[in-house]
C-alpha cells in the first residue's frame, strides 16, 4: 500500500521555484538539504533538489540536450563504435525480475551497431572481489573503446576497480549509472549501528543462500567508496538518478525511503547526492525510485546513446 496520499504536484513545484531562488543547486549540500527536510519535509527537498537540477548552469543546457533529441528508434540511429559493459546491480541472478543485469540497456545498445556485454561479476559477492572482475574486463579492451553502463552496487565496485592506476582506466570512453551507488548508502551504516538489525540481515542472507560477504565494503564510509566519487580524467560521466517523493513508493522500498528522509533526498536506497559522478552531468528522473521501474527509461537510454555520438 502507498504510504501517503497523492501530492498536489503541481503546487510543489510552483512552491520550489519561488523558494530561495537565489539558493544555487551547489548551495544544496547535506547540511542544507537536512535543514530543508526540517523546515518543509523530505517530499519538497526533493523536488527542490530536482528543480535546482533543472536550472543548474551545467547540468541544464545537458538535460535540455538530452531532451531535445528523439527518444526511439524513429528517423533512423546513428552507427555507435565502441563497446558497451554492463556491470550488474547486486542479485543479479537470483532476482532477475529486478533487471540488475541490463539487458534492456544492452537490447538497446546493440540496435546502435555496438557489442553489448555483461561484466560477469558475482551475483552477491563483495564489492572488492567485483572490482577485480570489472577491472579485468576494461583491460581487456582497446583504449577509449568501452561506454561502460553500472547499475546500483555495480558502480560502487566500478569506483574501486578504477581507484587503482592501471591500463583499465585508459579503456573509457564514457561512464553512464542508472541507479548508482558510488558511495554506497547510509542504510548498511544504520545496519551496523544496531546489533539486532545486523543480526536480522545476516539471518535473511542465510536463508536466501546469498553470499555472507554481500554488504562487505559497500557502507558509506567503506575503504576506496568514502567520499566524493570521481570519474576518470576525461571520461564523459552520465549520472541517472530517481527523484521520488513519498507519494510514489509502497512497501519495502517505502519503508527505505522514510528512513534515509531525515538524512536527505533519496531514491529509496541511497540518498541522491550520493549518487552523482564529478565532473559528470546529472540526468534527474522524476517518479523514478531505485530500481528505475519507470516507462520511460528505454526512452531515456536512446537519448543517451543517441547523446554520446560524435558530433
Amino acid at each position: 500500500m502507498l504510504r501517503v496520499r497523492a501530492i498536489n504536484e503541481a503546487r510543489l513545484f510552483h512552491e520550489v521555484g519561488q523558494f530561495r531562488p537565489e539558493l544555487a543547486l551547489e548551495q544544496l549540500d547535506e547540511p542544507t538539504l537536512r535543514q530543508v527536510v526540517e523546515e518543509r519535509g523530505v517530499d519538497f527537498a526533493t523536488a527542490l533538489l530536482y528543480d535546482r537540477f533543472r536550472r543548474s548552469s551545467r547540468h541544464g543546457p545537458f538535460i535540455d540536450a538530452l531532451e531535445a533529441l528523439p527518444p526511439g528508434p524513429d528517423g533512423g540511429l546513428p552507427r555507435l563504435p565502441w563497446t558497451v559493459l554492463v556491470v550488474p546491480a547486486a542479485g543479479y541472478r537470483e532476482m532477475p525480475a529486478y533487471d540488475g543485469d541490463g539487458l534492456l540497456c544492452r537490447s538497446i545498445a546493440q540496435e546502435f551497431g555496438m557489442t553489448a556485454r555483461l561484466v560477469p561479476t558475482l551475483s552477491t559477492g563483495p564489492v572488492a572481489a567485483n572490482a577485480l572482475i570489472v577491472r579485468e574486463a576494461l583491460a581487456a579492451e582497446p583504449e577509449r573503446s568501452v561506454v561502460l553502463v553500472t547499475l546500483s552496487k555495480g558502480s560502487a565496485e566500478t569506483r574501486v576497480a578504477l581507484a587503482e592506476p592501471g591500463p583499465w582506466q585508459d579503456r573509457l570512453h564514457a561512464w553512464v549509472q542508472v541507479g548508482g551507488v558510488p558511495r554506497g548508502t547510509w542504510l548498511i551504516d544504520r545496519i551496523q549501528q544496531r546489533w539486532w538489525r545486523r543480526l536480522a540481515l545476516a539471518l535473511l542472507i542465510r536463508l536466501r543462500g546469498l553470499d555472507s560477504r554481500l554488504l562487505e565494503g559497500f557502507s558509506r564510509d567503506a575503504p576506496g567508496i568514502a567520499g566524493p566519487a570521481q570519474a576518470p580524467p576525461g571520461v564523459l560521466a552520465i549520472s541517472l538518478i530517481g527523484f521520488v517523493l513519498s507519494s510514489h513508493v509502497s512497501g519495502r522500498i517505502a519503508a527505505r525511503h522514510a528512513e534515509l528522509g531525515s538524512l536527505g533526498p533519496n531514491d529509496g536506497f541511497t540518498l541522491i547526492l550520493d549518487s552523482v559522478l564529478e565532473p559528470g552531468f546529472v540526468y534527474p528522473v522524476w517518479g523514478a525510485d531505485h530500481y528505475f521501474r519507470v516507462p520511460t527509461l528505454s526512452q531515456t537510454l536512446y537519448r543517451v546513446f543517441r547523446y554520446l555520438a560524435p558530433r
